[in-house]
């Protein structure tokens, strides 16, 4: 089968390729897919280029111990692991599984949900990651006691990317008036997704006050982004400012000491994933694929997705 991988560190049209390699093995607990697509997520250039520095100490000191790319992937299901009991061959579903970038992949079972009906079975690839992000940062407000509704603002700094829309997306849908953080040449884009108001970060000033903040970029010191929330509201960071060796830890250490700020590291589960499917096909959350490359120019869409400029998600389709 084709798949991209990297087998050194560095920029992704120096070091990504598309190669053969035999299908994975396999186990147990693993389902192998016809991948569909994969979906991109900042994560694929992060382990390209090993940024932070810290990652090396997961992937690999010198050079990346697995050369595979990409997590997120939908498609069909080809065969089943012995231990395998809620899935079977010629099932729809997406999730979550190291080596999406390749024409198959062999996911954990625990990772993979069926794909939501109500979209193309390519789109779902956009999902997992960025959904489980979005969902798990809105989920914050619930668990804090001030569940999002009518009357509750929120704020999404970083509004535009893949997560960012997911955000607005979830956000509105409870009936809270959103407003998104973007450059003003993302506005329209943002709007689209739910968000009454937006802030160009480039030319105004990020004030106003708020149950929830999702800073998905960084705009300005956690203080300053804590000191736009309402009593009893929360700030849920994604984001680093640690640079290309420390990356998010700046940011965690100085929000350990401010119990309205929570530090998001988000985990997909079955629960995840099936919650996905349920707002997917309830219209409460709808993927927006802005590009799709094929697998052969996967080294441009890493790299393309690493310049910062893409509008909700971008997919892989072999």
């Amino acid at each position: 089968m084709r798949a991209a991988i990297r087998e050194r560190y560095g920029a992704p049209l120096d070091v990504v390729r598309v190669v053969d390699r035999p299908e994975p093995e396999l186990e147990p607990d693993r389902v192998l897919i016809d991948v569909a697509a994969g979906g991109l997520n900042s994560l694929d250039w992060r382990l390209t280029r090993a940024m932070p520095a810290l990652v090396r100490t997961s992937e690999g000191l010198r050079a990346p111990r697995d050369p595979r790319l990409g997590e997120d992937v939908s498609g069909t299901v080809v065969s089943v692991g012995s231990a395998v009991t809620r899935f079977a061959p010629g099932d729809r579903v997406f999730g979550q599984g190291r080596g999406s970038f390749a024409e198959r992949v062999a996911p954990r079972e625990k990772y993979l949900a069926p794909a939501p009906p109500a979209i193309p079975l390519a789109d779902a690839a956009s999902l997992a990651v960025a959904g489980t992000t979005a969902l798990q940062a809105i989920q914050f407000a619930s668990g804090t006691g001030h569940g999002l509704g009518p009357g509750s603002r929120v704020l999404v700094i970083g509004a535009a990317g893949g997560v960012g829309a997911f955000a607005v997306q979830l956000a509105a849908a409870t009936g809270a008036e959103v407003t998104g953080v973007c450059s003003g040449a993302k506005a329209d884009f943002v709007r689209s997704q739910g968000a009454a108001h937006v802030i160009d970060y480039t030319t105004q000033e990020i004030a106003g006050e708020y149950d929830l903040i999702v800073e998905l970029a960084v705009t300005a010191s956690v203080r300053r982004t804590a000191s736009l929330l309402r009593p009893g509201g929360t700030l849920v960071l994604s984001s680093g400012d640690g640079g290309a060796l420390l990356g998010p830890l700046p940011r965690i250490a100085r929000s350990a000491f401010d119990r309205r700020v929570r530090m998001l590291a988000a985990q997909t589960t079955t629960d995840t994933l099936l919650e996905l499917t349920r707002l997917v096909d309830a219209g409460s959350l709808r993927p927006v694929i802005t590009e799709r490359y094929p697998l052969d120019r996967a080294a441009e869409a890493i790299a393309h997705l690493e310049r910062g400029h893409t509008l909700g998600k971008v997919l892989l389709e072999p």
